[in-house]
């Protein structure tokens, strides 16, 4: 069985700037990721992205304008 990756983050500039990322991989190893709005642990959800993997996850979300801040895994709960 294959480990699950999750990664958290705060949008710190770009479109984004301000909502939060929760990323999970699934059974093929892709990450989907949740843009969310709210506060820490009553997250909702705004909008989604595919990325192939996470190294693809990582280049995407610091892409351009955009830049993340990494926070502990698991720390901004379950998105709704």
């Amino acid at each position: 069985m294959m480990a699950v990756i999750r990664r958290d983050a705060r949008f710190v500039s770009g479109p984004y700037t301000g909502l939060f990322l929760v990323a999970e991989d699934d059974e093929s190893g892709s990450i989907i990721a949740l843009i969310c709005d709210g506060e820490p642990g009553a997250l909702e959800t705004v909008a989604d992205i595919w990325f192939a993997d996470e190294r693809e996850l990582e280049l995407g979300v610091t892409d351009g304008d955009w830049e993340v801040a990494w926070l502990p895994s698991g720390s901004l709960g379950r998105p709704k």
